[in-house]
């Protein structure tokens, strides 16, 4: 049988948890920048879903339980959702199984404001956005090195 590589190039890898396990991102892949954005749209949707459901329930009549009313029971539910949810919509840009690799089966309020500020110096270094891909272009394609993309 005949086997074809090609070789990965660019390719930009961060340590995630302390059993060394690590997340990469190809930083020749053009949808990177879209995959970053579409993520982030994702999570404020779904924020936004999770606070309306938690205003609908709050105007609900409570009910006491054994452990917990009625309502604080469907809130708490609303936000294990919501975290599944913000999981899998991070995961997107991350990479399948990211967020269980950086928090485990952990899920917190803050754990995505947590997450945004320790990944923000990471996307400057990896150059996502618009003007970092158009540079790497020029930089790669351009004899002139200035209307690649212009």
């Amino acid at each position: 049988m005949e086997k074809l590589r090609v070789e990965k190039k660019d390719i930009y890898t961060i340590e995630v948890n302390d059993k060394g396990e690590t997340i990469e991102f190809d930083l020749a892949d053009i949808s990177l920048s879209f995959k970053c954005i579409k993520a982030l749209e994702e999570i404020d949707k779904i924020k936004q879903n999770a606070k309306m459901r938690e205003i609908a329930i709050s105007k609900k009549e409570d009910v006491e339980g054994k452990y917990m009313s009625k309502k604080e029971e469907e809130i708490l539910k609303v936000w294990q959702e919501t975290f599944i949810e913000m999981r899998k919509a991070m995961d997107i840009f991350l990479g399948d199984g990211a967020c269980k690799k950086i928090f485990g089966d952990r899920n917190y309020i803050e754990m995505y404001d947590d997450l945004m500020e320790q990944l923000l110096p990471h996307l400057d270094k990896m150059k996502i956005s618009f003007d970092g891909m158009k540079n790497r272009i020029v930089q790669k394609y351009s004899e002139d090195k200035k209307n690649v993309i212009e």
